[in-house]
């Protein structure tokens, strides 16, 4: 926090650790196997930082580890963290790779994944910078040993057990919510489905294309 304080800009408390390589150019900075560590999560970045002002525009290739993924909530943005069920989230050690990519109003991912405790969550695209996530738009695979232990965090205590995956695309508007081709099997059912609806916190209208099939 005293190091946050000394930058102007937030940071949780503890003890930290850097290293790494910094190199700078009139453009920029660029990082080489930049590692550090705060308590028990561990981040390294491969990249480069550049923009007016800095870090504005960049693309960084990273790799965060821990022990849970409920040891990051000092680093959420407190709006956002408020509304996470933490204690709903996968329990057990995470690693998060990717490459995150940084222009004025837009945030890109690319070949971004996260592992946790069994479940693989893949995404490609845009993240949205208006209210909610407004402007996301993202292609997705997802996929774990157990549907049922996601049914705390989905809210849906119905959700059946067994082995899932699913895969398509999402996009979100400051009003509304688009899936598109999510093809899913679960407990040896498939299906697929496409959707426009009212963001879920304002489920007043939508349009829904299924397809389902399965043995029971």
């Amino acid at each position: 926090a005293a190091l946050g304080r000394a930058l102007g800009t937030p940071l949780p408390p503890g003890r930290f650790a850097t290293r790494g390589e910094v190199g700078w150019t009139a453009t920029g900075l660029t990082l080489a196997t930049a590692r550090g560590r705060h308590r028990d999560v561990e981040l390294q970045l491969d990249g480069r930082l550049g923009g007016e002002p800095l870090g504005s525009t960049a693309e960084l290739r990273f790799d965060l580890t821990g022990p849970s993924l409920a040891g990051l909530r000092p680093w959420v943005d407190a709006d956002v963290g408020a509304k996470l069920a933490w204690a709903a989230l996968p329990r057990g050690r995470y690693r998060s790779r990717g490459t995150l990519r940084l222009r004025p109003g837009e945030q890109r991912l690319q070949r971004a994944s996260l592992d946790v405790a069994g479940h693989r969550l893949d995404l490609n695209g845009v993240l949205g910078q208006g209210p909610g996530g407004a402007g996301t738009d993202v292609s997705f695979s997802l996929a774990g040993p157990d549907l049922a232990a996601l049914r705390s965090l989905a809210e849906a205590p119905n959700l059946p057990a067994g082995a899932y995956r699913a895969s398509g695309a999402l996009a979100l508007t400051a009003s509304r919510l688009r899936v598109r081709d999510v093809d899913f099997v679960v407990a040896g059912a498939t299906g697929r489905v496409t959707a426009s609806v009212a963001r879920p916190d304002a489920l007043a209208a939508g349009q829904l294309d299924l397809d389902l099939r399965g043995p029971d």
